[in-house]
């Protein structure tokens, strides 16, 4: 998935390079990643997500009361 490779601006350092396999399966990693994300944010709409925002808002508040 990577190599290591010599380093032409240091001498001792190495850089990690992604083999053509590695490319392929990040690539597919990344599709998935979009394809899933897509499908989620079909799930919400404007409203949802606002009320989502709020709910979490009220979470953080009060847990960063219980801080103490």
């Amino acid at each position: 998935m990577v190599r290591q490779e010599d380093n032409p601006r240091h001498g001792t350092s190495y850089l990690i390079t992604c083999t053509e396999a590695g490319k392929l399966a990040f690539d597919k990693a990344r599709y998935e990643e979009d394809r899933l994300i897509d499908e989620v944010l079909g799930l919400a709409d404007e409203d949802r997500v606002e009320k989502s925002m709020e709910l979490l808002k009220e979470v953080r508040t009060a847990l960063e009361g219980n801080k103490r």
